[in-house]
């Protein structure tokens, strides 16, 4: 299986992971084959990538951090718990709490794995997917900062609910395409503040998950919102959610830019560690988060065309590739290589698909 862009260049593909809505509901099973037409209904509701057969690639797996079932639980009790503070100001803590639990539990399970998130993101429901990303994010990070499982949920939880305060946001301004105007940007920025008082108001005494809201704009240099605080002035949970939030709301294509590659995502915390972002906390993301996801295509500094098939523990993270053309995209008889155990090799290039040449030479 492999990761492609969806265009039009996929018709007569054939399917090979359900592709389904931020709730559950499948709209492309696995098996049918792409057509122009569905291709396009697929771009309308916001879906940029697909995983399609490849023989090449038949035992790939692409696998997300979290179950499919799990995900889409946690969305719809994110979609249901935002609608219900936007209608009646009421937050279903309980209900959150209960899935947060499970997310938890299940990245527990594999506490030393390089993960590698979906690359399938869809735009039917941005707000509750991303919260459910950071989430998973702020969980594989407090797993690999070492925090106990009562503070790991709470990370999870504030996470969750990190943007709850856009509930008072227009939904124009949030997608908005082009820039904002002051008052608009004033408007983007009072949403930490009103996140707090949302859950404090409903999350009682736990401070420390409110502050998931309150915080996560905040910058180790001062110079985030809303209260311009610096270092470890800024709480723990704070600095968490703030590099899940980032490298996320990044990687994720929008109406008003196009996705940002996990690798250069990683790229800018690093970049940024000490001077923005808590630069432990980020070596410790950088650690578990995979800078390619598997299933990706990538073309390496010495030319090959390559596959990226799996990762295994490593410090940073390397991926396992499958070596498929010469550096002019002529096939060759695939084999595999640790990208670490080439000297002097990176990657120079993540792919969309498989080059023009190589597609008209494989047939």
């Amino acid at each position: 299986m492999r990761v492609v862009a969806l265009s039009d260049q996929l018709e007569g593909e054939v399917v090979a992971q359900p592709v389904c809505t931020a709730s559950g509901q499948v709209l492309v099973a696995a098996g049918v084959t792409l057509t122009r037409s569905l291709i396009a209904r697929l771009r309308e509701r916001g879906f940029t990538r697909v995983v399609i057969r490849d023989g090449l690639l038949d035992d790939v797996v692409v696998d997300d951090a979290i179950c499919q079932e799990t995900r889409a639980m946690a969305t719809r009790a994110v979609h249901d718990v935002l609608q219900g503070v936007a209608q009646r100001e009421q937050l279903d803590i309980e209900r959150l709490a209960e899935v947060v639990r499970r997310v938890v539990w299940e990245l527990q399970e594999s506490p030393n794995v390089v993960f590698s998130l979906s690359a399938l993101r869809c735009h039917d429901d941005y707000t509750s997917v991303h919260c459910v990303n950071v989430c998973v994010l702020a969980g594989i990070l407090g797993i690999a900062s070492g925090l106990p499982e009562d503070e790991l949920v709470d990370l999870a939880l504030g996470a969750i609910l990190h943007d709850v305060g856009k509930v008072r946001v227009p939904g124009q301004i949030l997608g908005k395409p082009g820039p904002l105007a002051e008052e608009e940007w004033l408007q983007i920025k009072a949403h930490p503040l009103e996140g707090y008082r949302l859950m404090v108001r409903h999350v009682g005494s736990s401070y420390l998950v409110a502050h998931a809201a309150l915080d996560h704009h905040e910058r180790m240099d001062g110079s985030g919102y809303p209260r311009g605080l610096a270092g470890r002035e800024i709480t723990l949970i704070g600095r968490m959610v703030a590099i899940a939030d980032v490298f996320d709301a990044m990687s994720s294509d929008r109406v008003y830019r196009q996705r940002v590659p996990p690798h250069l995502c990683l790229a800018h915390l690093r970049e940024e560690r000490g001077r923005l972002y808590d630069a432990f906390l980020v070596d410790r993301f950088c650690e578990r988060v995979a800078p390619y996801p598997v299933g990706s295509l990538v073309r390496l500094s010495t030319g090959e065309l390559a596959a990226v098939v799996a990762y295994g523990p490593g410090s940073p993270p390397s991926p396992r590739l499958r070596v498929l053309s010469d550096p002019e995209f002529r096939p060759v008889t695939p084999w595999e290589v640790d990208l670490g155990a080439l000297p002097g090799v990176g990657v120079a290039e993540v792919l969309d698909d498989y080059p023009r040449a190589f597609r008209e030479r494989i047939g």
